[in-house]
């Protein structure tokens, strides 16, 4: 989560000399969309997550979109994306398989709030120590730092809950369709949040000094 942090800094940071240089087309839609990835893996998802309890469970809605207008038009390219994306981390070369692409789906959802911190540093040109990705250590977690997913895990939850009981209401059909696309968002996103739970707490990193490290200690005292 710190090597995160550290590489989302430095790409929202890069922006301004990315939009500054003449680059091929294509070029630039390669660094373009390394710099939508971590906003999106930020701050666009975790003010998608709001969005989606505000609606179900206070009744506000601050995205309005024709609900049927976003099943035809979204929900092929959902499917599409997400199958797409399975088929190619499942090859012969990655191999993830269904336990790789929850993990890797719930790795990215465990750093909102990093990335995010990092996002509003660069918005704010507020100066960032630079962190070091511990090496050479024993990994460690906790229960602290496994309670803003687990916040979330409930928040789905029960948002998931309020919006079974909201869509039994006697409420017009665009209504309802709008409330089972966010239901099932929520119902969506809890598996995942478990994988990132379950990464905090199953996650262990045993040290192993690299070759280079190997032949250092195998030196006489002299050299």
């Amino acid at each position: 989560m710190k090597q995160q942090g550290r590489w989302s800094l430095g790409g929202f940071q890069s922006l301004s000399l990315l939009l500054s240089l003449s680059l091929p087309l294509g070029v630039f839609a390669e660094y373009m969309a390394g710099w939508l990835y971590w906003l999106w893996v930020g701050p666009i998802r975790l003010l998608s997550l709001l969005a989606l309890v505000l609606f179900v469970d206070f009744h506000f809605a601050t995205v309005i979109v024709n609900p049927y207008f976003f099943v035809i038009f979204y929900f092929p390219y959902f499917i599409y994306s997400m199958l797409f994306y399975y088929y190619t981390s499942s090859d012969g070369l990655m191999s993830y398989g269904a336990r790789g692409f929850f993990m890797h789906q719930g790795a990215e959802l465990l750093l909102i709030f990093t990335v995010t911190g990092s996002f509003l540093a660069a918005l704010f040109r507020r100066k960032k120590p630079f962190a070091v990705t511990p090496k050479g250590v024993a990994g460690t977690y906790s229960f602290t730092q496994a309670l803003p997913m687990i916040a979330i895990e409930l928040t789905m939850a029960s948002t998931f809950a309020i919006g079974l009981i909201w869509i039994r209401e006697p409420i017009i059909e665009s209504l309802k369709l709008a409330i089972g696309v966010n239901i099932f968002f929520a119902l969506y996103l809890i598996p995942f949040l478990i994988a990132g739970s379950v990464i905090l707490f199953t996650s262990t990193f045993i040290p192993k000094p690299d070759d280079l490290t190997k032949k250092l200690s195998d030196m006489p005292d002299k050299l």
